[in-house]
């Protein structure tokens, strides 16, 4: 300890903000959090931490525990002006020695968001996860979002509200809840929503100021939403910039109308595997975003890419996504039918993105096929401005040949691939043969991707155990 009291305390201070940011996950065996255990050192210690008003804002609430409640009143009392970060849920992170029954407990969540309320106006991010079982007009679910109804949250950037786990259910599947008005004052900061397995009804929520919105129902468990309910979400956020889709969110109606998203720039979308191609053709053709820069697609089968082929046809002569500059495709299951309409529909894209994408042989293959043989004078390739190429994991053919005639064929042209990003860890990576057979054609870098990666695989989860951004 003798060479951390030398530490200056501002720098102290900064270690402890930044100990306490890391979240972990739900199960995880953790006593007590940091801010405790580091107020519990010494009396140097003790005091900076208790002078440290940011140490004692990030409030991961489990209403299991018996001793949870006193232990939020004295973060609201220490944590002084500072925002609040609030994650709210029964599950417990803690031991297994607080467990008390859960039914009970569930009930125990309106008492604490009387807690919290008194200091609404210092909330910034509130994730609240509600059980399945618990959504009845009797439960916490209906009660807490009356506590919320007639408030204002000024500084409230992030909302979370989510029902977890409905295939805990016994029978049936589970149906999403709408969302009673709340907020109904005013939250004119909050601009990054994320509603899992529940209903946005009109007027239920500010969405006004919203620029990134995250949708989602668990698969198979949950039964999709009413297009319609989709519709009035998307569309009473005029300024939404970023959209993430997860799972089956409507049913597929032949009477389904467009949505205009012309701010739109960023759409990821989690899809399933052997899914009626339906409901993908619909979704892209429901969808009308002339912004849109980046697109990503998860969890894609080979029906599935089908109905997403088939908005991009059905779009021509006029491309899709005209002025999309990335694509990015993940867990690609299996062979796919590869057309030139998929390119036609975003002609413009300049950097590609894959990770663990099995089929992309067949993408490639078809690049380098459609640039053989002699071709007339004024001639384009398919995707002629694409110059960047991201492999953020790949367990594919260790001869890459479909990959390594596109690059030799298109450098011929004079429209080579400028670089290919690809992972430096020998378990995620190209692999030292193939990176030696690239080089010959095109500058590879060889990059620590891991953020990337895992933020990807955690994107594409149908059901993410995120709270914060």
């Amino acid at each position: 300890m003798s060479d951390i009291k030398n530490l200056p305390n501002e720098l102290l201070e900064y270690i402890f903000r930044y100990a306490a940011t890391g979240v972990r996950p739900v199960g995880e065996n953790q006593e007590l959090p940091f801010s405790i255990s580091a107020s519990h050192v010494c009396r140097h210690w003790r005091e900076l931490s208790l002078n440290t008003p940011g140490l004692w804002s990030r409030l991961n609430i489990s209403i299991l525990r018996s001793w949870e409640e006193e232990r939020v009143r004295v973060c609201l009392e220490r944590s002084r002006k500072a925002l609040l970060d609030i994650r709210l849920s029964r599950h417990d992170w803690a031991d297994g020695s607080s467990q008390q029954d859960e039914a009970s407990c569930s009930m125990k969540m309106p008492a604490f968001i009387s807690l919290l309320l008194p200091h609404i106006h210092r909330w910034r991010t509130l994730a609240i996860n509600i059980d399945p079982d618990r959504v009845d007009v009797d439960g916490p679910y209906i009660a807490v979002l009356k506590q919320l109804s007639d408030h204002s949250a000024p500084k409230l950037e992030y909302l979370h509200v989510s029902v977890i786990e409905p295939s805990r259910l016994r029978f049936g599947q589970f149906t999403p809840q709408p969302i009673e008005p709340i907020l109904v004052q005013g939250a004119s900061a909050l601009t990054r929503v994320r509603l899992r397995n529940v209903l946005a009804g009109e007027g239920c929520l500010p969405f006004q100021n919203v620029t990134t919105l995250d949708l989602g129902v668990s698969d198979k468990s949950t039964s999709p939403a009413e297009y319609d309910d989709i519709k009035w979400v998307l569309g009473s956020s005029p300024h939404l910039e970023d959209l993430t889709l997860r799972g089956k969110l409507f049913t597929p109606d032949y009477n389904t109308s467009v949505i205009e998203l012309p701010f739109l720039r960023s759409l990821k979308v989690v899809l399933v595997p052997f899914w009626d191609p339906r409901y993908t053709g619909d979704l892209f053709t429901a969808l009308s975003t002339p912004a849109l820069r980046t697109l990503e697609l998860y969890a894609l089968s080979e029906d599935v890419l089908d109905g997403f082929i088939g908005a991009m046809t059905d779009s021509l002569p006029q491309p899709k996504y005209p002025i999309l500059e990335t694509f990015g495709l993940a867990s690609m299951d299996g062979p796919s039918e590869i057309s030139d309409e998929l390119f036609a529909g975003m002609p413009d894209v300049r950097h590609l993105r894959l990770l663990d994408a099995a089929s992309v042989d067949d993408l490639f293959g078809h690049l380098a096929r459609n640039v053989a043989g002699r071709k007339p004078v004024g001639w384009l390739p398919l995707w002629p401005n694409l110059s960047t190429i991201t492999f953020l994991d790949y367990y594919g053919p260790s001869d890459f040949k479909p990959l390594g005639n596109f690059l030799r064929r298109r450098s011929q042209l004079n429209r080579g691939i400028s670089t290919i990003r690809a992972d430096s860890s020998p378990f995620h990576g190209l692999g030292w043969k193939s990176l030696r057979a690239l080089r010959k054609v095109v500058e590879v870098e060889e990059l620590d991707l891991e953020g990337e990666r895992r933020k990807v695989a955690t994107m594409q989860e149908i059901d993410p155990d995120c709270w914060y951004e």
